[in-house]
């Protein structure tokens, strides 16, 4: 029998950080929430409640990172008004 993949392996760096947002906000990470599997909306899911923050934590970071290497590509701007 083969093992089964970690389907929360891509949120590995931020799983750490999410779990310290949440107990900071006084929530359990472990919680587990239910929600909708995004290609077949009859399939429950049940993930941690971490999962959810860390990849909005993951989305942050590519969008932080998107606008760093436009900044890089066009140099920054600064206006200067009086």
């Amino acid at each position: 029998m083969s093992e089964q993949p970690n389907p929360y392996a891509h949120l590995g760096p931020y799983e750490k950080a999410a779990r310290v947002y949440l107990q900071r906000e006084g929530q359990d990470p472990d919680k587990l929430i239910r929600r909708s599997h995004p290609l077949f909306p009859d399939v429950e899911l049940h993930d941690p409640l971490w999962f959810d923050i860390a990849e909005q934590m993951l989305d942050l970071s590519r969008l932080l990172s998107a606008m760093k290497a436009a900044q890089k590509e066009d140099g920054p701007k600064i206006e200067v008004t009086r």
